[in-house]
């Protein structure tokens, strides 16, 4: 998304997509890219703070919620399967 679309504040909208890829020459040797060394090392800063980003949340979430996460494979173990409805009662916010 950082490089087709320019989803970054960083980078910026711009299309960073490489051009025609040579495949018989592998993959990384036959790729003509349009951009420098700094603008790609900016992209890599770029996607891993968005990953980070991304990951820290997610661990927040999953501790956060980790007794019905607990609540929801216990059930699983149980009986196997569990319909949608049921889920989205178990991991529904307390008093919703």
């Amino acid at each position: 998304m950082v490089m087709l679309w320019g989803m970054s504040d960083a980078v910026g909208p711009i299309n960073l997509s490489p051009g025609d890829e040579q495949y018989f020459l592998g993959r990384d040797i036959g790729v003509d890219r349009p951009y420098g060394e700094d603008t790609a090392e900016q992209v890599d800063r770029e996607v891993h703070r968005i990953l980070q980003t991304c990951y820290e949340k997610t661990k927040t979430l999953l501790q956060q919620h980790a007794d019905k996460l607990h609540q929801l494979a216990k059930r699983l173990i149980d009986i196997e399967t569990v319909e949608a409805e049921e889920i989205r009662a178990m991991l529904a916010p307390a008093g919703a």
